[in-house]
């Protein structure tokens, strides 16, 4: 025997493989205050409101499409062949663009310092602020601008604007 078919035989082992896309910005996905439900406190609960576009289900299709191409290059054994459905819309941890940053109080929830147009003294520092994202992990980034939030509403607290 053939120490390939030995190692293969004696060590289980498994192969994954996933793809990850960007979700566009869509005016159909949004989120506001529901006027009928509200939490323990009687704050209005939020309402969300999204799902996925046809670009989402094209680049889903083709990417399982290029999975399938490269477990076919390396040979995969015993192949279960990845679906080509998305994911439940919100289900990943780093969900973007609830809050658009942006200088247009009509086109945007939150100024460059991440501070709500509408409330001076909300800060809003997550992923929501970002108007796009690429499909990798937003963390970096989310610490950049919380950081530079933080600096903003320190200076505006010392000249006593907050």
């Amino acid at each position: 025997m053939h120490l390939r078919q030995q190692v293969a035989r004696e060590i289980p082992y498994q192969f994954g493989i996933y793809a990850q896309g960007e979700c566009l910005p869509r005016y159909d996905n949004y989120v506001k205050l529901d006027p009928h439900k509200t939490d323990a406190w009687g704050i209005p609960a939020l309402h969300i409101s999204a799902s996925y576009g046809e670009n989402e289900h094209a680049m889903a299709r083709a990417m399982h499409t290029r999975l399938g191409e490269i477990l076919d290059a390396v040979k995969v054994e015993e192949l279960q062949v990845p679906s080509e459905k998305l994911s439940l819309f919100g289900k990943n941890i780093h969900e973007c663009g609830t809050a658009r940053m942006g200088d247009d109080p009509k086109k945007s929830v939150v100024n460059r310092f991440n501070q709500v147009h509408d409330a001076k003294n909300v800060f809003v520092t997550d992923g929501a602020c970002f108007v796009t994202q690429g499909c990798y992990e937003p963390t970096l980034t989310i610490m950049a601008i919380s950081l530079r939030a933080a600096e903003h509403l320190a200076a505006e607290y010392k000249r006593g604007n907050l």
